[in-house]
């Protein structure tokens, strides 16, 4: 089971594949940059959802916390709170 998702200037392939020698299923996630760079988001082996839907969604959301650290500049410049 695959998904594609838009999150700002990136794209997100989130695929859920079996987890092999556990019960339930594992997210292996790509971004591909507006530049057309790919970069595999690992996970650790811990990471293991009961069904492939929420295993699609626990991968976008570990890839768009991928995105924000990738570029920490546009995240302290959309920050309205106080720095500490």
């Amino acid at each position: 089971m695959n998904r594609r998702y838009a999150y700002r200037d990136y794209e997100i392939l989130v695929s859920a594949r079996p987890a092999g020698g556990q019960p339930g299923w594992r997210p292996e996630i790509c971004v591909i940059a507006p530049d057309d760079r790919w970069e595999f988001v690992p996970t650790h082996h811990s990471l293991v959802a009961n069904d492939p839907g929420w295993c699609l969604e626990i991968g976008r959301l570990c890839a768009e916390s991928a995105i924000q650290s990738m570029d920490p500049a546009r995240e302290l410049a959309a920050c309205t709170g106080l720095r500490h």
